[in-house]
């Protein structure tokens, strides 16, 4: 979190209306600043490099098979970065993967209009965010 109280986050989402849209939902959920919005892995590392990001937002179907190899290569360049995954009915055991390899958070699209903003909050104070995969989701 930056002196202001501003979150800055970077989202990872191949698809531009709907990257818009989750850019646009974040930014209008108050506290937050989404300081880039790469369309794929390789240019969120590249992005990474260059901007102080609090919450990484991954969309899962964006990044696909590279999803693991992105969470390693993002906590070694950010070791304190929070990572959010956001997803549309993924299978619990690649999510729960996941959640072990170093994401900190997932929320599901179904309900991404209540849980994005309290998501966001408790990652970007460094804690995790869970409440789908504790229901069984």
């Amino acid at each position: 979190m930056t002196p202001s109280g501003l979150v800055h986050v970077v989202v990872v989402h191949a698809q531009g209306p709907q990257c818009d849209g989750l850019c646009d939902a974040i930014t209008d959920s108050g506290g937050y600043r989404v300081v880039g919005s790469p369309h794929n892995c390789a240019e969120a590392l590249a992005l990474m490099r260059t901007v102080a990001a609090d919450v990484l937002v991954m969309d899962l179907a964006s990044v696909g098979a590279e999803a693991s190899g992105m969470l390693s290569a993002a906590r070694a360049l950010a070791p304190r970065v929070g990572i959010l995954l956001v997803s549309r009915g993924h299978a619990r055991p690649a999510i729960q993967d996941l959640l072990a390899r170093g994401a900190t958070g997932c929320v599901d699209y179904a309900v991404i209009g209540e849980q994005l903003a309290p998501a966001l909050r408790t990652i970007g104070m460094g804690r995790r965010y869970l409440p789908a995969v504790e229901a069984g989701s």
